[in-house]
């Protein structure tokens, strides 16, 4: 497999129209002219990567990494997990008895064996009083 342009030994196959944007059809492309493509003056591959994860967002997948406590993704999308969402609710109760998010990574870990950063709790708890509010 050669390069399109300068025949040398080709590594890539770029999209002529950006797969983001429909593009379906691609050409054998070296390293050196394939970057030349996405240099500063035309197309940058980060932007072809967030208008990707924008479209992907908006068809409703999950495209921010891992799951936050009490999700899961499942399919690409992200759903509750009935297993830490009741582990979140604990945790809530507790946050409602004054415990501190220390005591309760205490708590959590020797109930369940699940290790559980406090920004983690903070977050989650913030979450689960959000969903309440918003139901």
């Amino acid at each position: 497999m050669v390069c399109f342009e300068c025949e040398s030994k080709a590594h890539h196959a770029h999209h002529v129209v950006p797969k983001v944007l429909g593009g379906t059809k691609t050409i054998l492309l070296c390293s050196i002219c394939h970057a030349k493509i996405h240099g500063d003056h035309l197309l940058r591959t980060s932007e072809l990567t967030k208008a990707g994860m924008k479209k992907a967002r908006d068809a409703g997948f999950y495209v921010s990494g891992r799951a936050p406590f009490g999700y899961e993704v499942i399919d690409g999308r992200l759903r509750k997990s009935e297993r830490e969402q009741k582990i979140i609710a604990e945790m809530v109760q507790m946050k409602n008895k004054k415990f501190s998010a220390l005591t309760i990574s205490k708590v959590i870990e020797a109930k369940h064996g699940i290790k559980i950063s406090i920004s983690s709790i903070r977050r989650a708890i913030i979450r689960a009083r959000n969903e309440i509010i918003t139901e």
